[in-house]
């Protein structure tokens, strides 16, 4: 109620006179009865200050007092109070005033006490509220973080201090293979790698020391099926409601990034190492300083016990060498450098498993290969890696590593840099292997040049091959007979050539005192001929050749004349062309005897010839009679035919025609035994061999009419002409018809047949084949047919097929025989075809 009254002071106020009024009134009424009523004013005084505070309390006391002074206190109606009453009066006024006082102060502290009731109660009815919402936010935020915590696609783990996974959220247990349930309540170290887990317990621990505070580590994990992943883990301990402390743990799995880095950091080893290699191998051109460079920067780069490389790697070999081997000193090799030792029967089956493996091979704990416990007591290793090496044109090498201080596991990079390096050691030793053969070729090609017994002539035409291309970039096309027209050029051009070196041979060939008299100028040593021999080779410099080969015409320094045959190979390059190499042997004895010898042949020939001509003059005596029987029969018919009246000159003319072809018939005739019984040199024009079968047939007409002997002739039309001697050629080809018509002479039961045939034979070649049906040839008589002096006719000489077979190699063709089935042989021969522009006829 105070607090209504409260709000206004004159109500308060009011209330505070009419309590006092009411309770004077209350008293007078029973005055006539007892004057202790006016006590009742005292209630008013307590009642007001109950109700409306001290100060409308202190109003009602001091009314209730005077009231109660007035009213109820001798003398009545009077302010004084008599000196008897004056006790009671003051105790009526200080029990007014404590109980105003007493009533005011019980009625604040109850309205305090209310306020703060009210207070509280509003506070309370606030913090409430804001709890509730408090505890909203809080499911609202435990909800997303549980989201977050089981949604979320890292790895989260709770950990207590006794290493126990508490809590794991789907996505870490899954990433790592297992369920939530197979990991809660496990150790942590379940899911670390074996390796890695001294490490995990020291930085837990670390947290566990410095609660609060983050730590991040990279360690290695296994999933359920084995395989290993790499993962950066946030860790924080803290406490939990119940004050024991805990580790949070976030997992990022970083392992394609920690692969990527391992594989930079391996490539920049493998680069680094590769590098260190290649400066020992390509720091030196000596074969022993890059191995022992080598076997250095080995045992640095794989921080191994020993390095070695032995020859060959061959299992059938019976010893091999150490061509390389470096060691520690504290762990010295059995056998050195260059020293043979036997292969153990363990090393044989080694040699075997290298050769087979396409590359590296580990002999340690974890490989499929052990070492052999002899082999490695032997030489005292506890584990190695070896491969083959294959150098081009040399066997095979192996390369190897040694561990002998432990039984050490060679890792997956240090095998593919094992590989690399092995390889370019191969390529290496492939690389001085060809400079110490190229270096001893070199001295082997300087003994031959100096010591063989060719002429040897290194010269430079770099100068004549270029002015030769700008010549062809101006446009010249006919070399040839651009320098027969241009004859200063050619001159520049053998100015350009220079003699840069000759062998002892060719100072002994020209009769000069040293080098240096042929090195100075080629002038003394030219003759006419020389010139056209140039000029040839500038041509086939500018058409192209290859190569060229021919015979020259020089003189010595003395001035007596040479004959020499040459031989140079032009090089595909220009650059080649700074060092071509001549070679000269000198055959002017055996020219001279070749001109004996064509001479003697020559002679030999004609005998050959006239011996044939004897020997067949029935047959030609045969064939000139004839025309001149008919010449006779002719003349006589004739003379009859003008002894008639009239004469009958029609048919004289006719019998005279004949007469004058029967005679030319005869001289024909007469014309090819002189040329077959003719001594004459040899000459070479362009002859149609279709014409030489018609220029013997009728010296053999007569025979193979008395043999009984049917001919065929098969000639070509068309057929391209060959460059030769007509006269030996019909020896050849008469040669051949007289053996077939012998070889039939015998035969009975059966034909009679020659068969000549010419033909085409390739693109460049014409060929003529003289086929018989006789007694063919014994197939032990095969390789001795064309031998000089072999014969099975008696009384024969054995010339004929070897002179013929002269004759036709002389022409630059081949003379063969085969098989005639089911009887007789067939001789064939081939002569190249003419090349324009053929040699001018002459007689």
């Amino acid at each position: 109620m105070q607090r209504h009254v409260a709000r206004s002071a004159i109500v308060r106020y009011g209330i505070a006179v009419l309590c006092v009024t009411v309770a004077v009134i209350l008293a007078l009424w029973l005055r006539p009865v007892t004057l202790v009523g006016g006590q009742l004013s005292l209630v008013a005084i307590l009642i007001t200050g109950w109700v409306c505070g001290l100060r409308p309390a202190l109003v009602a006391w001091v009314l209730a007092t005077l009231a109660f002074a007035y009213y109820f206190t001798p003398p009545i109606y009077s302010f004084l109070v008599d000196p008897p009453e004056r006790p009671g009066f003051i105790i009526f006024a200080l029990l007014g005033l404590f109980m105003a006082t007493v009533s005011a102060a019980r009625r604040k502290a109850q309205d305090l006490l209310e306020r703060a009731r009210a207070q509280l109660e509003t506070r309370v009815r606030e913090r409430t509220a804001d709890l509730e919402r408090s505890n909203e936010r809080l499911r609202e935020s435990e909800e997303q973080w549980r989201a977050v915590f089981e949604n979320n696609p890292t790895m989260y783990f709770m950990v207590d201090a006794a290493g126990t996974v508490v809590s794991v959220n789907p996505f870490g247990a899954e990433q790592l293979g297992y369920s939530v349930d197979e990991l809660v309540g496990q150790s942590m170290l379940k899911v670390f790698y074996g390796p890695d887990r001294q490490a995990v317990q020291a930085h837990v621990a670390v947290c566990l020391q410095q609660l609060g505070r983050p730590f991040r580590w990279d360690l290695r994990k296994v999933r359920k099926d084995g395989t290993v992943l790499w993962v950066r883990e946030t860790a924080k301990a803290m406490r939990r409601a119940g004050g024991e402390p805990i580790v949070l743990v976030a997992s990022e799995d970083i392992t394609e990034h920690k692969e990527a880095e391992e594989d930079r950091q391996e490539r920049r080893w493998m680069i680094e190492s590769m590098d260190h290699v290649n400066r020992a191998i390509q720091g030196t051109n000596d074969l022993e300083q890059m191995m022992s460079d080598v076997r250095d920067a080995t045992l640095s780069i794989f921080q191994c016990d020993r390095a070695w490389l032995v020859y060959p790697c061959d299992p059938e070999a019976s010893s091999v060498r150490h061509t390389m081997h470096r060691a520690r000193p504290e762990f010295p090799g059995r056998f050195g450098v260059g020293e043979d030792f036997p292969l153990h029967p363990d090393s044989v089956t080694v040699h075997r498993i290298v050769r087979a493996a396409s590359g590296p091979v580990r002999f340690d704990p974890e490989s499929e290969h052990a070492l052999s416990p002899e082999e490695g007591k032997l030489f005292g290793i506890q584990s190695r890696i070896v491969m083959a090496l294959y150098p081009k044109g040399d066997l095979p090498y192996m390369f190897g590593l040694s561990q002998c201080s432990y039984p050490r596991v060679w890792t997956r990079r240090e095998e593919v840099l094992f590989q690399a390096t092995g390889r370019r050691l191969s390529d290496a030793l492939t690389s001085l292997t060809m400079f110490r053969r190229l270096r001893e070729s070199e001295q082997r090609h300087r003994s031959i040049f100096e010591s063989t017994g060719v002429s040897i002539w290194e010269q430079d035409f770099s100068g004549a091959k270029a002015m030769i291309d700008e010549l062809k970039a101006q446009g010249v096309r006919d070399f040839r007979q651009y320098f027969a027209a241009h004859w200063d050029v050619v001159r520049r051009l053998d100015r350009l050539v220079r003699v840069l070196d000759v062998n002892e041979e060719t100072v002994k060939m020209f009769r000069a005192r040293s080098k240096a008299d042929l090195l100075a100028s080629l002038d003394k040593l030219r003759t006419p001929e020389t010139r056209a021999t140039f000029v040839d080779l500038l041509v086939n410099i500018a058409e192209g050749w290859t190569s060229r080969e021919g015979e020259i015409t020089l003189q010595d320094l003395e001035g007596r004349q040479l004959t020499a045959l040459f031989t140079i190979t032009f090089p595909p390059t220009a650059k080649g062309f700074e060092r071509l190499l001549i070679t000269m042997i000198d055959v002017t004895q055996r020219k001279h005897a070749e001109q004996r010898a064509a001479q003697a042949q020559a002679e030999l020939a004609h005998v050959s010839r006239v011996t044939m001509v004897g020997e067949m003059t029935a047959s030609i005596a045969h064939e000139v009679n004839q025309p001149l029987a008919a010449i006779v029969a002719d003349a006589n018919a004739s003379l009859n035919w003008l002894a008639a009246a009239p004469p009958d000159l029609e048919s004289v003319r006719g019998a005279l025609d004949a007469i004058v072809r029967d005679g030319h018939r005869a001289g024909e005739v007469i014309q090819r035994i002189r040329q077959l019984a003719s001594k004459g040199a040899p000459r070479k024009d362009a002859v149609d061999l279709n014409d030489v079968v018609r220029d013997v047939v009728p010296l053999v007409r007569a025979e193979l009419r008395h043999q009984e002997i049917s001919l065929m002739l098969d000639l070509a039309s068309k057929l391209p002409p060959v460059l030769g001697d007509r006269i030996q050629l019909q020896q050849v080809l008469l040669n051949l018809v007289m053996n077939a018509v012998e070889a039939m002479g015998t035969v009975t039961g059966r034909p009679r047949r020659l068969i000549i045939r010419s033909e085409p034979d390739d693109d460049d070649h014409v060929s003529v084949a003289v086929q018989d049906t006789g007694i063919g040839i014994a197939a032990n008589h095969l390789d001795h047919v064309f031998s000089a002096f072999f014969t099975t006719k008696p009384g024969g000489m054995g010339m004929g097929l070897s002179i013929s077979r002269s004759i036709i190699e002389a022409h630059g063709g081949q003379l063969w025989t085969t098989p005639n089935r089911p009887h007789g042989a067939v001789f064939h021969f081939a002569l190249p075809v003419a090349k324009g522009p053929y040699p001018t006829k002459v007689g």
